[in-house]
This record gives C-alpha cells, structure tokens and sequence, in this order.
C-alpha cells in the first residue's frame, strides 16, 4: 500500500473514543487553530498519542494546550473532557507551579522523569492523594526545536495501598509467629516425652497428653522416618558419640488432620559417669515450609518445561561479579558448550558490531538506579561455533535497598528461524510489490470493519484520482458508471456472503472523480472471513483494460475492413522492423569499427614501421631480424583479432580435438603472470577429476586469455584471479545436452556488473570499456567458442564481490594429443624431394609471396590467377600438390577441388583459407586434403607441403 499524501484529517481512520473528540473538537478556538493547519509534527505526534494505550497528555506550546489519549481520559476523571484543548495551568490549577516547571524544562528541551510520586488532585470533587510514575520528554516542532511536552502517566495508586496492606500484613505475621515460639521436648531414661508445644511447633497435632511413652510417638510416624528417629536417638544416647538429632519426619494423618512434617533438633544430657539422663531439643512444625519446598520445585519444573516447550533459555547477569548464569539453552544460541562458565564479557564480544551499540545501551538503562526501564532488544551473535544467530532477550534489574544493580534477570529465544521468516517476506512483498508494478496491476483491501479502501497507485489512476488520502467503500461506488452500479455491487455482495464466498470478478467502467476520463477496470478478489463466518476484508487486484475494450470495439466496428487494415498494417510493421534490422546493424556495425579500427591501426602501424624500417636499411642484418620479427608479432595480433571476429560469427567451425584442460592451463600459469602482472594473484584450483574435453586448443586458450584480461581491467591495480574445473553430471538444463561436462570457472575480486549490465555481457560488440580499450568481441567469442564445442557459457556477478565466468565443456573418452605448434621463425629448409606445386589465389600479393617462398624451398611452383585458369593447367599437365585459396570470385576454391577430384582423385590439396565459412570445405575433404589458416608463417607452408607430399607417397 503506497504511502502517498497526508490529508487535513490525519486521524480519521484512529478508533478510540479520544480520537473522534480530537476530531471534532473546535480547535479554532485554541492557538492551534484548525486541524488542516497544524504542523506535521503536531499532526504525527498526536497519532502516536491516540494510537497508544498507555494515558499520554501532549501539551503544545507554550502554553501547554492539552490533547490526550483514551487512557488520560479515564485518569483525568470527572475532568474529563473538559481538559481536551485547555491549558494545563487552569485545567489543572492545584498543580499549576508544578507544570509550569514541566513546560519551561521540556521547552529548553530537558527530561524529567518521577517515581512513586504523589499529587494532591481534585478528579472526583474532593482532594485526594495519587500516586504516579511520570515521565516527561520534548516534542519537536517541523523546525527541529522543542515545541511541547510528552507526558506519560501512569497511576500506581492502588498498587501503593496494597503494598501497605500487605505490609501491614506481614508485620502481623511475623508478631504471631514470634509470639507463638518453638515447641520444647525432652525424652528422659525411661524413653517417656515431655513436651510443650503450639500448634506451629507440636511434634503430634494438637496431642493433649503431657508425657507419652518414646513408641507412641514413633508409631505415629511415617515408617521409614521412625527407624531414622530410633537411630538418631541411639546414636544422641551413646556417650561415646554424644552426636546431635537433627532430622525432619513426618507425622501420619489422624482424624482430620493432614500429614505434617516436623523439624527436631536435640542433643543427649550426660552424667559425670556417662549415663544418659535425658534428651532434650526443640521441634517446629515445617509442614508449611516443606510444602512451600515442593511447590517451589513444582513450579521450578513447570517453568523448565515452559522454557524448553517454549524454546526459551534462562539467563541471571550477576552485575556485582561480572557473571553470567545461564542455561545451556541460552550457552547454545552463543555457541558455548553446555558446561562452559564465561564472564558476562564473553557473550557481549559475541554480539554483531552492528548491534552491539543497541544491546549496551538498553542492558544498561536496565540496571540504571533512576530509568530502571526493561531489557528488551533484539540481536545477532556470531557464537563460537562460528554460526550466525538472531537472539531476542528480556529481563529486567533487580535492585538492592540503596538502589544499586546487582542483578539482571530474564530470558532469552533464539529467532533466527523467525527474522529468515520476517525476511522471506519481505522479499515476497517487495517481489509482489515489484511485479504488481511493472505489470501495471493494482492492489486494493476493503476493511469492512473500518469501512475504508486502501489501494495504491494504478488502482487510483484507474479512477483519476491523484491525491492518496483514505477513502471508503461509498467513494468506490461513487466513481463507477452509473450503468455498471448494480453488477459491480453484486459482485461485491456475493463474495461479502459467507454462505457464498464468491470470486469478486467483474469489469466496470468508472468515471474519474478529477479528469472526467471514462475508463474500464477489470477487478478480482477474495472475502477474508473471521471465525464467526463474518467478512472482514475484501482484497484483490485490477487492470486498466480500456486499451483492450477499445481494441474490441474497434474490432466489431471495422469488421467489415478487416483485411484491408490487416494488410496496412502489416506492410506497416514490416516496415518498421526492416528499418529497426537496419538500424541495429548500423549501431553493430559502429561498435564493430570502433574497436576493430583503433586495434588494427595499432599493429597495422607496427607493421608498416617494420617494413619501412627494412626497406629504408636492408644491408643491417640484425636490425632487419628484429625489425621483420616486431613486424610478424605485429602481423600475429591481427591474426588473433579475425580469430575473435570468426570465432564471434559461430560460422567457422572449431577443430575439436580431445584436449586435457589441466594441463593446457597449467601450460598458460606463466603466460597469466606475465599478461596480467605481479599486482593480479594468480590461483588455479584444478580438480585432479577433471577429465579430457573436447575442444578447439587455440580458441580455448584464446578464451582464457580474455576472461583473465577482462578480470584485470575490473580488479584494478590488485587483485586475485582464480581458475578451478570441476567435473560435473547434467541431467536436466535448457542449454546442455545430459550427460558428463568439466566445468572451467575463471572468477575475480573485482568490482563486478550491475544487473543491466551483466544481462548484456554476452551480446556482440557491447563493452563499458572506453573508446580504442576493446571492441566487445572477447566474450562474445567465449560464448562462440563454448556454443560449437557443444557447451555454454554463463556468466555471474555481484557489485563489489566480483565476476565469475563459466565455461562448460563436454568429456570425452578419446586419448588427449597435445597439439604441436608450427614453427614461426624457424630456418627456411630446402625441400627434400623434387614436386611441382600449382598455386590458385586471386590476390596477386598473396600469390606472389606464394610463389616466391615456394620456389625458395626447392620447389617447381606454376600459377594462375583464377579457378578457371588453374583448372585449365591441371588438364594439361597434373601437379604434385595443388594450393588453392577459399574465397575466390568466379569460383570458390571449394569448387576447384570438386572438379579436381573427379579427374585426379588422389592429388594432394592443400586450402589456405581466411574466410569463417569452413564448413562448405567438408564436402570434398578427405584424407588428402588440408587446410592452412591465413594468415601462417613460412615455417607453416612448408610444412603443410612436406606433409602433403609425405602422405601422398605414404599412399603410393
């Protein structure tokens, strides 16, 4: 429910008897003035005040105009309700200094504060005293300064006077039991019992005998306490023992009285020969106290079993000695062990920091002498255990007779199934809310009970309404179509009816209370029933659905034109989707050449300064060496750059081969180091289950390379990168097939992607790299590259918790080959047999240096520009090998071959091709086939020739 705008009657919907006077009260005639012109603070105060029970007077300005809740009005007695709007200095005139010092330290914004404190009032017609507890605090104006006085109060009166009785009481008590003194017994040598006795102290009850014999008394007791009796008497008359009889027994029933339980104490009187004379000592009747004991511990063990049933632990802070005592309940929720004995120290250094400010400012208003307010809080603690917990405690001090603190007592439960709860739902409120809101759908609840209607925004503006005051069910009905009253009432009706419980399902048309503006609504809802069967709430949702009875009318009117609207319209969107396909290939190509221009000017410019250099000074050897290798290193990035751009179309299809990825990236460890520098912290951990996958080598390095570039360029000047694999079993996923897959998963601590950010990630040409720092093909490619080895990419990531990219490769059972590389700058050989190679390639540059390098290795080369040209030399005389590019006009080197191979079957062809479309090469590739990658270094062409040749003669 949105908040929305306050109205002139802040208090409408408060019940209470206070609040419908504060409503109606004529406030014109007060400084405050109406209502509608309060302060916001006045307004929001006096909603605190009349929403709580505890009796609350506010009294504003300075001259303390007097607004309260239910609760004062009952205080307030017959004074009542004349005291609502008056000053407190005439409406209470015989405390009148007292208040005036209330406002004037409540103005300067101080505090006061009065327990057990008596007034003499006049509520009833008379004085009397009244006892009270006050407290007084400032309230603040909508300028920040104290602009009036909280008062709470709270009438202790009764308490007082049976805190007098009861004392009185006890005073009584104790001059009767002191009066009443302790029962006097002696057992002479002939086991006869004398005794004097009250009816407290009697050893039997209320027996009138003087002297009884030592067996009366014994058969009168509980078996088991007469043997204990014997003996005790025994051992008292032993002069070698002499030991003191100090027992309890019980007395059994007689005539109507119950089982009693006596406390003796005595000691044997001895002659100068040792004799035994007498036995004398006291006895006190303890039935009273022994049945208190049991009570106690009854109670004792009902209040355990409440705790544990409760899940609640006991605690008891001994302030004086720093100690907490608790129960192991209470020991759990910190992580102690059930017999671990800590200082009070120990639990509050378990407390989150972020709590712990709250936890010590209300533990100690707790035990402070003047506040002695209740220890209520609820916190988190990291227990030893390392486990996070919710805990809620309560308690409260417990004082000695000069007000100090020595204890602190109370409870505690562990909630944190409770908070996860309270947050769970928030999250589904705030989800509900979210969706609600993007979908347009809005919320409304009917409290029948309150008559009013909540409903937020899109439930307002389907009824043109702005303003978000409340409104009640007669305002709803106000704004439908007059023709839609009846249905839409109905409707109501029935899922109001607790025999019914009908779904509220209906559309209406309204009528906008401020625009004029006709809408339609589509509304559902449900009845809430209490257990009486009676309706209490009626809640639901509506959709603006005039957009769509538009759309219907329009319909049934233009059904007649119907194809012809159709066909406009559709040639319409065609149109504009076309446009749209042509504005975003324009916007592609644009990001494209951003970034592809500024990095192949970079090694464009590195090549061609190379090249210059060797032209302008061919006769220094060692320069020219240097120079023509920056120039092939610079030549080796642009190679790596269409690799990303072939990589990015997914046409070029990969060379999987069964790689072992452990050891491929075990491989680039030094490569990483150097690549990112000594700032970034390379960790790998590489599970030993990981098995081979199939993958393209040089594109999976590739891919790598990226992602850890990528990482560096988010963690900033430090960092950890960390590489891990780990095996995994797909069962059920939108993106993979079932089966086995090694999970390649490269993570940093940067400073990670904002949501519409991370959504974009994978898309061609996007980066939040600046203009010349990448040109948005390098995950793109890893999605590529991932996508044709039969896996996926995904990508995660947190503000400030960093990145992590995955990549899923399938297993493969097939035996892992390292891949070779060809040499770069290896020393030009001379060819070790004689052949003849014929070289078809369009580009006369490229053919030259065909051609050239060719004959420098020894072998006879002849030429042709096209594939018609080259297909008319074969027919003449048949080569050794044949070269032919891919991409060539007129006709493909693809087409060549297959022309080829229908007159000689067995002649080696080697492609070398730049082009993404590789695929159409499988048609006519077969085992005498080959392919070389443009651009490739000398090393490379010879020895695609040497193997060509090699197999050919292996065939032969």
């Amino acid at each position: 429910m949105s908040a929305g705008r306050r109205t002139a009657d802040p208090f409408r919907v408060i019940p209470g008897e206070m609040a419908e006077r504060v409503r109606s009260f004529d406030w014109t005639k007060t400084p405050l003035g109406p209502i509608a012109q309060w302060p916001q603070s006045l307004k929001s105060a006096v909603s605190t005040v009349l929403l709580s029970p505890v009796p609350i007077v506010m009294l504003w300005g300075e001259d303390g105009i007097m607004i309260y809740n239910d609760g004062y009005s009952v205080f307030a007695g017959q004074r009542h309700p004349s005291l609502l709007g008056s000053k407190v200095r005439e409406g209470w005139p015989e405390v009148a200094d007292f208040n005036d010092n209330i406002m004037k330290v409540g103005l300067a914004g101080g505090t006061l504060a009065y327990r057990d404190f008596v007034l003499h009032l006049n509520r009833t017609g008379t004085f009397e005293p009244v006892w009270l507890d006050l407290d007084y605090s400032p309230l603040l104006g909508d300028d920040g300064r104290p602009a009036g006085v909280m008062a709470i109060v709270v009438e202790i009166t009764e308490r007082k006077r049976a805190d007098e009785a009861l004392r009185r009481s006890e005073e009584k008590l104790r001059l009767a039991t002191e009066n009443a003194g302790v029962g006097l017994w002696d057992i002479d040598a002939e086991g006869g019992i004398d005794f004097s006795y009250s009816r407290r102290s009697s050893p039997f009850v209320m027996d009138r005998e003087n002297r009884v014999p030592m067996e009366h008394l014994l058969s009168r007791l509980h078996p088991e306490d007469a043997q204990k009796l014997a003996a005790a008497y025994a051992v008292a008359r032993d002069p070698t023992q002499r030991a003191m009889m100090d027992m309890e027994y019980r007395v059994l029933p007689e005539d109507d009285q119950p089982l009693r339980w006596v406390k003796i104490r005595g000691r044997g009187v001895f002659d100068a020969d040792g004799n035994c004379l007498r036995v004398s000592g006291t006895a006190l009747d303890i039935t009273r106290e022994r049945e208190t004991q049991e009570a106690l511990a009854r109670s004792e063990e009902q209040l355990r079993l409440a705790t544990e049933n409760a899940e609640i632990g006991m605690w008891d802070m001994d302030v004086v000695n720093g100690v907490n005592y608790s129960t192991p309940r209470v020991k759990a929720m910190f992580g102690f062990a059930p017999d671990d004995d800590a200082p009070s120290e120990a639990f509050f250094d378990l407390v989150h920091k972020d709590d712990i400010a709250r936890v010590q400012a209300a533990y100690a208003d707790a035990f402070d002498p003047q506040k002695r307010t209740a220890y209520d809080v609820e916190y988190r603690v990291t227990g030893r255990d390392g486990i996070e917990r919710w805990v809620q405690a309560k308690g409260r001090g417990v004082f000695d007779a000069n007000g100090r603190c020595v204890r602190v007592t109370g409870t505690a439960a562990d909630i944190t199934a409770e908070r996860q709860t309270r947050e769970a739902l928030r999250r589904s409120e705030e989800q509900l809310r979210l969706a609600t809101g993007h979908a347009e759908i809005g919320l409304w609840d009917v409290d029948n009970v309150a008559n009013t209607l909540t409903w937020t925004k899109p439930v307002r503006e389907a009824f043109g309404i702005t303003h978000n005051g409340v409104v009640t069910l007669d305002d709803f009905y106000a704004g439908l179509h007059p023709d839609d009253l009846e249905t839409t009432s109905e409707a109501f009706s029935s899922a109001m009816d607790p025999k019914k419980r009908a779904l509220y399902d209906v559309e209406y048309r309204t009528i906008g209370q401020e625009d004029g503006v006709e809408r339609w609504v589509h509304a559902k809802g449900r009845g809430l029933f209490d257990d009486a069967g009676r309706c209490v709430r009626v809640v639901g949702t509506t959709i603006d659905v005039t957009a769509r009875k538009h759309i219907e009318r329009e319909i049934r009117d233009l059904n007649e034109t119907l194809e012809k609207r159709v066909a406009e319209r559709t040639a319409a969107l065609e149109k504009s989707q076309a446009a749209l396909q042509q504005a975003q290939k324009m916007e592609a190509i644009g990001n494209l050449t951003g970034g592809i221009a500024h990095d192949f000017n970079n090694l464009l410019q590195g090549l061609t300064g190379s090249l210059d250099l060797i032209r302008n000074k061919p006769q220094d050897t060692e320069r020219v060496r240097r120079w023509a290798e920056a120039g092939l290193q610079a030549a080796e990035r642009g190679a790596k750059l269409t690799a990303q751009l072939l990589a990015f179309s997914r046409a070029q299809k990969l060379e999987l081969k069964p790689l072992v990825l452990n050891t491929l990236l075990e491989e680039m460890r030094d490569l990483l180091g150097r690549t990112l520098g000594p700032s970034v912290h390379v960790r790998m951990d590489l599970s030993p289950e990981a098995s081979t996958v199939l993958g393209d080598q040089t594109q999976l390095e590739m891919s790598v390379l990226n992602l850890a570039i990528n990482a560096r360029d988010a963690m900033g000047e430090s960092g950890t990168l960390t590489i891990v694999t780990r095996p995994l079993t797909i069962v059920s996923d939108p993106e993979l097939q079932p089966g086995d897959y090694v999970e390649l998963r490269v993570s940093d601590t940067g400073t990670g992607m904002p949501a519409d950010v991370l959504a974009r990630a994978f898309d061609p040409f996007f980066t939040t790299k600046g203009v010349g720092k990448g040109t948005g093909l390098g995950l793109s490619q890893v999605y590529g590259m991932a996508q044709q080895a039969g896996g996926t990419a995904r990508i995660g990531s947190e503000i400030d918790k960093g990145t992590a990219v995955s990549i899923f490769l399938r297993i493969t059972s097939a035996e892992a080959v390292r891949e070779a590389r060809a040499g770069g700058e290896g020393v030009m050989k001379h060819a070790r047999h004689a052949a003849t190679v014929l070289v078809i390639d369009d580009d006369p540059d490229v053919r030259a240096f065909l051609t050239e390098s060719l004959d420098a290795f020894g072998y006879a080369v002849s030429e042709a520009a096209d594939g018609a040209r080259g297909l008319e030399m074969i027919a003449r005389q048949k080569p050794d090998i044949l070269l032919v590019d891919y991409a060539m006009p007129g006709m493909t080197g693809a087409e060549v071959a297959a022309r080829v191979r229908k007159i000689h079957a067995d002649l080696p062809i080697i492609f070398a091709s730049g082009y993404a479309e590789t695929a159409a090469l499988e048609n006519v590739q077969d085992a005498n086939t080959a392919i070389l990658r443009k651009p490739f270094r000398l090393g490379e062409l010879q020895e695609a020739v040497a193997n060509a040749l090699q197999r050919q003669s292996s065939v032969q």
